[in-house]
């Protein structure tokens, strides 16, 4: 069908991250105008459940906060012969793309073009603002990461993996957690 006149309409969606039972955030936002997406996932909103840690304690707290399984596996990558590589530069973005679409292949993920990343590193990396992490095992590249800061807060932005090394990922989150508390940052957002 169409309408007899002409149909002007804009959206203006926001994504607050506003804990479930705060009740004076979300009627605000009502009052607004806002109206909440009823739906518990989807691709094209943000997750209705965040996971972030309190990594102000810093390193020596954080690790030995961390639970016995996940520290093992965090010190599991090392043991083997996994590297974890300092000063990535534009040329590695390529080297954790194919990482990055290896993994979304496997768990069915779509992954924006290589330029996009080179944005990313041109603009965030370079910066200062965010890290990129690879993971090497006799010289091969096995997983990657990128994380990124907002003032006193860090974000997992990319999380890579060839799946040759059990546990390579978990030496990546953990070194993007580290470089996340030398920055001054005191909350790390999954």
């Amino acid at each position: 069908l169409r309408p007899t006149v002409p149909v002007r309409a804009a959206g203006w969606r926001i994504e607050p991250p506003v804990q479930h039972d705060d009740l004076s955030v979300a009627d605000g936002v009502a009052q607004a105008g806002f109206l909440p997406v009823d739906q518990e996932w989807s691709y094209w909103n943000r997750p209705k459940y965040e996971m972030k840690l309190n990594i102000a304690p810093g390193e020596a707290a954080v690790f030995a906060g961390l639970g016995t399984k996940i520290r093992t596996k965090v010190r599991h990558a090392s043991k083997r012969g996994v590297l974890i590589e300092e000063g990535c530069t534009e040329q590695d973005m390529e080297i954790f793309y194919r990482l990055l679409k290896n993994t979304g292949e496997k768990k069915r993920i779509p992954v924006r073009g290589l330029d996009y990343f080179h944005s990313l590193y041109r603009t965030l990396i370079k910066s200062g603002m965010a890290r990129l992490v690879l993971a090497r095992k006799d010289g091969m590249p096995v997983a990657g990461g990128m994380t990124v800061r907002y003032g006193t807060m860090a974000t997992l932005l990319y999380l890579s993996n060839d799946y040759s090394m059990q546990r390579a990922g978990w030496a990546v989150q953990w070194e993007m957690l580290r470089w996340a508390m030398a920055q001054g940052c005191g909350t790390y957002d999954f």
